[in-house]
């Protein structure tokens, strides 16, 4: 489906050209796409051209990575040690004042 849809928008941009209805000066064209086209391979596929593609994505989340293993049930893994700025040595001698009555994030 990408190849045909590619093929219709060549089409359309290269007669945009032809009538002198798009210069090298004018900014890209833009391109809309639904959610049903192919938005992440078309502007590969018409790279050549002077076209910038604008695709709306599914929304039922297949773009997402895999639940980290961590998230399924159990406590995520603990660092490896305290982090560099909690050492009193990475803030001796800096005005260091605390905001009195902040709460922290944290329960």
């Amino acid at each position: 489906m990408a190849a045909v849809t590619t093929d219709q928008i060549r089409d359309v941009v290269e007669r945009l050209i032809h009538a002198a209805q798009w210069r090298e000066s004018d900014p890209g064209l833009l391109v809309v796409l639904d959610a049903g086209y192919d938005a992440p391979r078309i502007p590969h596929l018409l790279a050549d051209l002077p076209v910038e593609v604008l695709g709306r994505l599914r929304s039922d989340g297949v773009t997402r990575k895999p639940v980290p293993f961590w998230c399924r049930g159990s406590a995520p893994p603990r660092m490896a040690g305290a982090h560099p700025s909690t050492a009193a040595s990475s803030y001796e001698g800096q005005d260091v004042r605390g905001f009195g009555g902040v709460r922290p994030h944290y329960p």
